[in-house]
């Protein structure tokens, strides 16, 4: 992915935790992605909402609504063909647990915190998909 097709998409991330968030948002810079931060769950959801994000990167476990929780409210407002991908970020080990997630309608996780390349890896493989493809990783 080029720089100049990096900075033509926005990813919106739900993360409670100010550290993190702005440790991801320094990634994603560094990356060359513009982001804006929601600090729980329901104001990500008003963010996407008004739109304009190619990608959410959500933690899972947010007060007030959770990163499942989210994903499901998104899955369920949006419209046929859009669909945003969802990568969840955790620092719980999610071995075993795709079921939970899939089901909530996220697409990929990754463990936190982020390596910088599996990052990267993460948003080429999701953000370069033909628009409207499902598939699960």
């Amino acid at each position: 992915m080029t720089t100049a097709e990096r900075h033509s998409h926005s990813i919106l991330v739900a993360e409670d935790d100010r550290f993190g968030a702005a440790l991801i948002a320094q990634q994603l810079s560094v990356l060359g992605f513009a982001c804006q931060a929601a600090a729980t769950g329901r104001d990500a959801l008003e963010h996407w909402r008004k739109g304009g994000f190619s990608l959410l990167l959500t933690d899972l476990n947010m007060p007030d609504m959770n990163g499942y929780e989210l994903a499901t409210a998104i899955r369920q407002e949006e419209v046929a063909p859009s669909r945003i991908p969802i990568i969840a970020l955790s620092s719980e080990d999610m071995t075993g647990k795709a079921a939970l997630w899939m089901e909530a309608g996220i697409d990929a996780y990754l463990m936190k915190p982020a390596r910088l390349a599996n990052l990267m890896a993460a948003l080429e493989a999701w953000l370069l998909r033909p628009s409207g493809e499902a598939a699960r990783k």
